[in-house]
């Protein structure tokens, strides 16, 4: 009798996705996906993709070494960095966008963020020389009124 051993594994199911916008996501295939401590795979037609992790628990985190499509960049870079070892089958959405598109959105998100800043600027800018206006009557109202009172005394 030869002892059996069974070795833990888990598997992470998930999609990729394409970033189009307002409208429904679609799916991508062919995206290379190799992470460590499990065996690379590649999406299929529906974008989906599977990766089993002999020796990994729920929990444990995904260490990304590579997901790859060219033309393409992952949109959702901070949810993929951060992405755990699900154990209940949840599948886990990746989301990637064409370079081009991601140039153009990034260009109008820098564009309206400048925007915002310059409003502010502005904005602050008109407080403090309302401001400094306010503070320069008011120095000259205090300048009046010792003045006044420089005139009063000595004349009493």
């Amino acid at each position: 009798m030869f002892p059996l051993t069974t070795i833990a594994q888990i598997t992470e199911v998930g999609y990729v996705k394409q970033y189009n916008g307002k409208e429904a996501k679609s799916a991508i295939s062919g995206v290379e996906i190799q992470v460590e401590k499990a065996q690379s795979t590649t999406t299929d037609d529906d974008g989906f993709f599977k990766l089993v992790f002999p020796t990994q628990k729920a929990g444990n985190s995904v260490v990304i070494s590579e997901i790859y499509k060219s033309g393409y960049i992952i949109f959702n870079k901070d949810v993929v960095n951060a992405w755990r070892i699900s154990g209940n089958k949840t599948p886990f959405v990746i989301v990637m966008c064409q370079e081009s598109q991601f140039r153009q959105l990034k260009k109008k998100y820098y564009g309206l963020i400048e925007k915002s800043y310059k409003e502010d600027y502005e904005r602050e800018k008109i407080k403090l020389q309302k401001s400094n206006l306010e503070a320069e009557m008011l120095k000259t109202q205090l300048m009046n009124l010792e003045n006044n009172y420089k005139f009063y005394e000595y004349y009493k």
